[in-house]
């Protein structure tokens, strides 16, 4: 991401600010595979998925480019007193990367870099679990501005994670959303 990312999501995140810190459900829909350990969230925006995770027993890190948004999850950290258990990092997630076989837990919510999936692949240990939810090309009906390079392809996340054991997979109008265990090596 260029630094006009940065600018546009900040911005973005200044102008909703004040919107709820609630967990993505896809998260919530799954409570039997959240076993703590380490936990990431890829794109974390606020926050609210690292808190929740935290709040689960995890270990949590938030990664996202906007500081605008950090800020606002670390002062949420703050008043739910979890500056413990969560790291929020600032980081171009063009340029990232993590230690092998670092997490227990993946989560990705509302944003597509087709370049991090070996990175997602190589740090998620072996049964640990990815929770996936982005758009796909459905939206292209919806909204024909949209641009195809941040949407899914029709099963793209079968096909990137389909060697995993997959735990729920749905594809809806306009969104596609994976839960997928990583097998032993």
């Amino acid at each position: 991401m260029s630094q006009s990312d940065q600018k546009r999501w900040d911005k973005k995140w200044a102008d909703i600010s004040a919107s709820p810190f609630d967990p993505h459900p896809l998260l919530l829909a799954h409570p039997q595979l959240l076993s703590g350990g380490r936990a990431l969230d890829l794109a974390c925006g606020r926050g609210q998925n690292t808190l929740w995770l935290a709040r689960q027993g995890y270990q949590a890190i938030g990664v996202d480019i906007s500081s605008v948004a950090l800020k606002s999850a670390a002062s949420e950290a703050r008043i739910l007193e979890l500056t413990e258990t969560v790291l929020f990092v600032q980081a171009d997630l063009d340029y990232w990367g993590s230690s092998t076989d670092a997490f227990d837990l993946i989560c990705v919510f509302r944003f597509l870099n087709r370049n991090l999936f070996p990175s997602i692949w190589s740090s998620l240990k072996a049964g640990g679990c990815l929770f996936y939810s982005t758009r796909h090309i459905g939206l292209i009906k919806q909204h024909p501005e949209a641009t195809r390079d941040y949407l899914l392809e029709s099963d793209e996340l079968l096909t990137v994670f389909g060697h995993w054991h997959i735990i729920h997979y749905r594809e809806g109008t306009e969104n596609a959303e994976l839960v997928a265990r990583k097998p032993a090596h």
